[in-house]
């Protein structure tokens, strides 16, 4: 971190699982140094750079209530402990079947992480397209519906500040049938490529 200056750091990763013992997914770090390891972490990361921002990356808040509590409380935990975490970095990762984004929920969650004073950044953004039509056209537009709800939940909160999608063509997935990012194979715009352009227009 000292030698290379970056915008922001995902400092810890996927470390919830709600249900799991304090809610802390099993890891060698954990066993290692206990819950503590992530404070380490964070104040490590501020120390080696003092300005770059620090973000806790995660999955499962877009969708699932248990995540989403056990997030919340963690992160209003670690803050009033004083570990330095600037920013919530939501992945992003949606689908065509499955659990669905209930934008109510979406919204209320991303508002107490803005009232936190914590930053949010989308990260991995990206939308599986297993279970969708086998029309390529139907399933392109399938997954560009269900990009852009996300977005436009997400792109009202003014606390976001960056949207990052998982990739952004599918020639490098490891399904070749796969279309589940911004770019086909051939690297055209595909139906995901405008529901990002428009949803950031939206926004202004």
């Amino acid at each position: 971190m000292a030698r290379y200056r970056l915008h922001s750091w995902d400092v810890v990763n996927e470390a919830i699982l709600p249900g799991e013992k304090g809610n802390l997914r099993p890891t060698i770090w954990l066993e290692r140094y206990g819950p503590s390891y992530i404070d380490m972490a964070f104040h490590a990361a501020r120390e080696a750079d003092p300005k770059t921002l620090l973000v806790y990356n995660d999955w499962g808040c877009e969708l699932f209530d248990p995540f989403r509590a056990a997030t919340l409380d963690f992160l209003e935990k670690a803050l009033a402990r004083g570990v330095p975490i600037d920013a919530y970095g939501m992945q992003g990762h949606l689908g065509l079947s499955g659990a669905q984004v209930d934008p109510a929920k979406l919204r209320a969650f991303l508002d107490r992480l803005k009232a936190m004073g914590l930053r949010i950044l989308i990260t991995e953004h990206d939308v599986d397209d297993d279970g969708g039509p086998a029309d390529i056209m139907l399933r392109d537009r399938a997954v560009a519906d269900v990009s852009r709800r996300f977005l436009d939940v997400v792109l009202d909160n003014d606390a976001v500040i960056a949207v990052l999608t998982w990739g952004l063509s599918d020639r490098y997935l490891d399904k070749a049938e796969w279309r589940r990012l911004p770019l086909d194979a051939a690297l055209t715009r595909k139906p995901m490529w405008q529901a990002l352009s428009k949803a950031f227009s939206a926004r202004g």
